[in-house]
């Protein structure tokens, strides 16, 4: 088992489609992505540095499209689809 770390509320997490990766969305409008082969690594952030908000909102949902993209749903309304192979770290 393992705690992976957020200063609020998660509210949805998806598994990759390999389980390679996980990623997670909440009350603190951003979306990270954390690497299962190193779980004490420091995640990433999708739409950025992890100051960067990825939603105006809060996130509602997270969802894997493909390994290497993901799409996100915010409180904003927003809808956004991110790829991100670049982003991740192997």
């Amino acid at each position: 088992m393992h705690s992976f770390p957020h200063n609020h509320i998660v509210r949805s997490v998806a598994l990759s489609p390999t389980a390679e990766h996980l990623l997670t969305g909440g009350q603190e409008k951003k979306a990270r992505i954390f690497n299962l082969a190193c779980p004490d690594a420091q995640p990433d952030f999708l739409g950025g540095e992890a100051n960067t908000q990825c939603h105006e909102g809060a996130i509602k949902s997270v969802v894997w499209i493909s390994e290497n993209v993901a799409a996100t749903a915010g409180d904003d309304g927003a809808l956004k689809c991110v790829s991100f192979s670049s982003v991740l770290r192997d």
